[in-house]
């Protein structure tokens, strides 16, 4: 049916219907339009510490980071170390993962045997218990601490 063969009620409903799909149209742009600067802001990359990306693996398995970070900061880069834990660690796998970060976390030191490290590093052991004398401890809090060995 073209528009001369059309009554007039049927071209008023066709005016009609191309109203409401033109105003449909207009209402779907403008709400697209409304959320761009949401979108804008969420697709932006968020600003992540060279130092919080570095510690993320032990984050990601429930690690405490702060014994890295108070290891790295209080060794000296030309020392050695040695690992005890104890029954203070919650499981056996943090033990191993916090012994496994610990040797790339604290890269140059050397991890060397108990008699011959300049420093312990606890994660829940007994540091009286070996019979050493100290210079300094620094306790690091769950059960952890740092202690230099008086040599």
């Amino acid at each position: 049916m073209t528009e001369e063969a059309a009554t007039p009620r049927e071209r008023a409903g066709r005016k009609w219907m191309r109203a409401v799909v033109l105003a449909a149209f207009a209402v779907s742009g403008i709400a697209a339009l409304t959320k761009i600067p949401h979108l804008v802001r969420a697709a932006a990359p968020e600003r992540v510490s060279a130092r919080t990306r570095a510690l993320a693996p032990a984050t990601f398995y429930g690690l405490d980071t702060r014994l890295l970070e108070s290891a790295a900061r209080d060794i000296p880069r030309d020392s050695t170390y040695a690992v005890i834990a104890g029954g203070g660690v919650r499981s056996r796998f943090v033990r191993i993962a916090e012994r496994t970060f610990l040797e790339y976390w604290l890269l140059p030191r050397r991890r060397t045997h108990v008699s011959s490290s300049d420093w312990i590093v606890s994660i829940g052991g007994d540091l009286q218990s070996l019979g050493l004398r100290y210079s300094r401890l620094v306790r690091v809090g769950g059960g952890m601490a740092l202690a230099e060995r008086l040599r």
